[in-house]
């Protein structure tokens, strides 16, 4: 237990790694902001690509088909009821 105790007072009165540790925290805080930065200019474009995709999927022409109505698809061909 001495020897811990020991060891905790040494590195206590050690001042060798204070500028090590502030150059590691400097150092983290820009990789953090670069991060942000980053991920800001991901969110950025994936936005602005999604919505050219929607768009598209809205402009789809569907060739003058009317969609289900009451179970029957109907179409420029005429009608089908599934079984």
């Amino acid at each position: 237990m001495r020897q811990l105790s020991q060891l905790i007072q040494r590195l206590w009165r050690d001042q060798a790694g204070a500028i090590m540790s502030t150059e590691f925290i400097l150092l983290g805080t820009l990789v953090t902001i670069g991060l942000i930065v980053g991920i800001s200019a991901t969110q950025t474009s994936l936005l602005t690509e999604l919505e050219d995709y929607a768009a598209a999927i809205l402009g789809i022409d569907c060739g003058g088909l009317n969609g289900f109505n009451d179970g029957t698809f109907s179409g420029n061909e005429g009608g089908f009821t599934p079984n």
